[in-house]
């Protein structure tokens, strides 16, 4: 089990708002930036975060709008929310990240690897392209496989955001063409979901792979859709092993 630690917690002004981040204190290791889901906050990467912390430096946003970040006056895209997130990392001289996405956060990776040099991606629960209606029952049904904890901090922050903002990120994140946005990375990317994820998709981690030159899939026995809160310990192996097959050994060591 890691270490118990704290946080380092600072506000990085953005264009549309102070951005909280919380960081690790380690100088050694990758910079890992853990990038949240939909309707939850840093504290849904914070375990995953806390193990990955052990052997690198680490950082965790809150999204604007989620969690103690600036809330803005619309909802706002994945393309806005990876531009403020570029920002920030830039700001705070973030260089050649290893971006973890969990849930919707998969999507921001995406758009960040788009604007930053970024060393490698990790997707944790992916939710590739749907139909309006089958997201919102998967969102749904995945919640009786969920511990109450993450199930009551996301109905909190749902409550805190309010449902129209909530269908607009949704919707946004539905419609949202993954893999065609893949097609101008070359990073070596690590694909983990749960078996009983209900967005899990064979053919996502296949066509993942046929666009990018290192990829790797996982999929995680019996286990659903929160990973990066449920299983720190799983997830955090997974990544400390694909960077050290990635690349130098002894970074991860």
């Amino acid at each position: 089990m890691p270490r118990q630690f704290s946080f380092r917690e600072r506000y990085i002004n953005t264009d549309a708002g102070s951005m909280r981040m919380l960081s690790s204190r380690n100088r050694q290791g990758f910079d890992i930036v853990l990038v949240h889901g939909l309707i939850v906050s840093a504290s849904f990467m914070e375990p995953t975060a806390k193990y990955l912390a052990e052997k690198h430096r680490v950082f965790v946003p809150d999204l604007l709008g989620h969690g103690k970040s600036a809330t803005p006056k619309k909802a706002l895209t994945i393309e806005e929310h990876a531009q403020l997130l570029a920002q920030a990392l830039k700001k705070i001289k973030i260089k050649k990240p290893v971006i973890v996405g969990g849930s919707y956060g998969c999507q921001v990776a995406v758009e960040t690897a788009n604007l930053l040099d970024t060393s490698a991606l990790v997707f944790v629960g992916p939710t590739p392209g749907a139909e309006f209606k089958k997201a919102f029952v998967d969102l749904y049904t995945d919640a009786f496989r969920e511990p109450p904890e993450l199930v009551l901090r996301v109905l909190l922050e749902a409550a805190r955001i309010g449902l129209p903002t909530v269908l607009e990120l949704l919707d946004d994140m539905v419609e949202y063409p993954f893999h065609e946005r893949l097609c101008n990375l070359k990073m070596p990317t690590l694909v983990i979901t749960g078996e009983h994820d209900p967005f899990f998709s064979p053919d996502f981690i296949n066509e993942t792979a046929k666009v990018l030159p290192i990829s790797q899939g996982i999929c995680v026995p019996d286990k659903a859709h929160g990973l990066p809160f449920t299983e720190p310990k799983i997830i955090g192996d997974f990544i400390n092993n694909f960077l050290v097959h990635t690349f130098d050994q002894e970074k991860v060591a």
